[in-house]
Formats: C-alpha cells, structure tokens, sequence
C-alpha cells in the first residue's frame, strides 16, 4: 500500500478514532494556525508528517508523565 502524505479533515479525524475529537475541533485547530494545512482549491489537507509528529510527542508526554509518577 502506498503510504498516505495527507488526511482530510474527515480522515484526520476518523484516524483519531471515535469520540477523540470533532470535525469541528479540526477545524478551529486549523483556523488558529495549530494544524498546518496545504489547500488544493477548496479541500484542506493535512500533511501526515505532522500527525505522525503530534503523536510522537502525545506519546512522549505520556512517557514523561509515567516515569515521573513512578519515582
């Protein structure tokens, strides 16, 4: 399969999972400049690099917050 350089709104948030977050929290994050967006005419996409960095460092935080609650 051919690996995915961006997500629509609607993928972005199907990714997420149900519930995690709304079309419409999507789209505040992009209005107040929070998720890069590249637009072709009227279609806003995401770069998948920058999901894959948001969930890195998601992932991170948690690391950091688990570690710490350990010592």
């Amino acid at each position: 399969m051919k690996e995915r350089k961006f997500f629509t709104v609607s993928q972005l948030v199907d990714y997420f999972g149900n519930g995690v977050i709304s079309r419409g929290s999507v789209y505040l994050m992009i209005k107040k400049g929070d998720i890069p967006t590249v637009r072709i005419g009227e279609r806003i996409l995401i770069p998948a690099s920058w999901v894959e960095q948001f969930i890195a460092n998601a992932d991170n935080i948690v690391n950091t917050i688990m570690k710490a609650s350990k010592a």
